[in-house]
């Protein structure tokens, strides 16, 4: 037994970090935003139908997995926060794997606690957006391309890494930027092996890579909106952007962003009391790892081309990543890219600088304790952090998913009631009087509970104000377009 403890004992800490992130998840659900009903209730009861409900919603694969979730184990209004926090998890370990392989136990350990206790990581995990999805898959990415350099020949790992790649971008635009990069890591390893057929493996990579984008094709109807919404003004791959480049808009983007990582959390979807480096301390490690990444690129030729992709990323991320869309919508949710590849840059340098064989060992000892004020910031953090996400949101939901204590039982008396007659939906003003109001994210909320857990249900009625009735509700009726 002890020695199945010393042989596993570096496992203990991602499934410490697994634990620190559930905690996270289950003290975030006293409320639900309506972005989050958006893309975990409304829009996966539409793909169920075949259908995507407008330009704006293209996160289709993370629509599609949910949906199926559903029908396998039923419906719950948080589900697709569990379902984020198993993502994490399978993500944390692959990403523990592949620092215990490439740095080795000692060297790795800080680097994955700095990273798996990121203030940034921890808030985007309890989201039922696709916010900030793209951390979750890149260690996934990064563990199977791992795989591949080890084994170029196994054409199933090729399959799998640029299947997954677009299945990732499907679920989160962002993903676009490391794309370049792993494609050029994936050809450099290819190039450099000595299998036979890698024009094969290519062709393979391609066919995998196009495969998940035609099947989504095929299975929505309404493919016009795939391409371009005009009512949306938007379609897949774009999120939220209608418009494109805009070069003016590059500055009070990225101040946005840089408020967000060394201020505080105040931007779209972002609520973050201490941010990933708010304080002054942390700011001395960020300095030093640019810094020392720099020096390590003219100095080390074989790590070269890995610092060559990163600081690509990062120049796409500042530059395309800020100019797309209005600055008002900007933040660390749209450069999500700029924290990845910091972490990478942190990982590297960690590892240098402990291999390094100096006389002057106090500089050594400097240098390593600047290092380790970010992984101590973070766990100095947490605990604030996690009491403010008691507070209120103010993207909250406060109709529908209000009536009762919780969004969890304001669900059940509307489903309650459903299941005993027809569900008449009519908003009130403060006056009592009917008004207009948005029906599509609790029809799909209350028909999803029904069709997927099973359950019989009568009709769900909403007020139309043409007829002043009560009319029945549908898909086809509350389609935006």
């Amino acid at each position: 037994m002890i020695k199945i403890i010393k042989r596993y004992k570096f496992w203990v800490l991602p499934l410490f970090l697994f634990i620190s992130q559930a905690v996270y998840t289950f003290n975030s659900m006293g409320q639900i935003r309506y972005e989050e009903l958006a893309e975990s209730v409304r829009n996966p009861f539409w793909f169920q139908n075949r259908l995507m409900f407008d330009g704006l919603s293209g996160s289709l694969s993370w629509y599609g997995f949910q949906a199926l979730v559903y029908n396998i184990f039923g419906f719950h209004l948080f589900a697709a926060k569990v379902i984020r926090l198993i993502l994490a998890g399978i993500s944390i370990f692959c990403l523990a794997g592949i620092l215990k392989k490439y740095l080795g136990i000692r060297n790795g350990l800080i680097p994955l606690l700095a990273i798996g206790i990121s203030p940034t990581l921890l808030y985007f995990n309890i989201l039922q957006t696709t916010y900030g999805m793209d951390l979750q898959f890149l260690p996934i990415c990064l563990y199977l391309l791992s795989r591949i350099y080890q084994n170029p020949q196994k054409t199933l790992n090729h399959i799998l890494l640029w299947m997954l790649v677009m299945i990732a971008w499907l679920c989160y635009p962002n993903f676009v930027f490391y794309i370049p990069a792993l494609g050029v890591v994936d050809y450099v390893i290819l190039r450099g092996s000595k299998i036979q057929s890698k024009s094969k493996k290519v062709s393979f990579s391609i066919i995998a890579f196009l495969s998940p984008l035609l099947i989504v094709f095929f299975y929505i109807k309404n493919r016009q909106d795939l391409i371009y919404d005009p009512v949306a003004k938007s379609g897949l791959f774009r999120g939220g952007v209608k418009s494109g480049l805009d070069f003016s808009s590059l500055w009070p983007s990225l101040q946005v962003t840089l408020g967000d990582l060394f201020q505080k959390g105040n931007s779209y979807y972002f609520e973050l009391k201490n941010a990933e480096f708010s304080g002054y301390y942390p700011i001395t490690a960020v300095l030093l790892v640019v810094a020392a990444s720099f020096y390590i690129f003219f100095t080390l030729k074989k790590i070269r081309l890995i610092l060559g992709v990163i600081y690509l990323t990062v120049l796409l991320t500042i530059f395309l990543g800020h100019s797309a869309g209005d600055s008002v919508f900007s933040g660390i949710r749209r450069a999500t890219p700029l924290l990845v590849s910091f972490y990478i840059l942190y990982s590297i340098v960690w590892s240098f600088i402990l291999k390094l064989k100096i006389k002057m060992k106090f500089l050594k000892f400097s240098l390593v304790c600047l290092l380790l004020l970010l992984p101590l910031h973070h766990l100095l953090v947490y605990p604030e952090n996690l009491l403010f996400l008691k507070r209120y949101s103010p993207y909250r939901n406060q109709g529908w998913f209000a009536v009762g204590s919780s969004p969890e039982k304001s669900l059940d008396i509307l489903v309650s009631q459903v299941q005993k007659d027809d569900l008449k939906l009519a908003c009130k003003d403060n006056k009592g009087q009917t008004n207009l109001c948005r029906y599509q994210e609790v029809y799909a909320a209350v028909a999803g509970s029904c069709l997927w857990n099973r359950l019989e249900c009568h009709k769900i009625l909403g007020y139309d104000e043409r007829t002043k009735k009560m009319i029945p509700l549908s898909v086809e009726l509350l389609d935006p377009d």
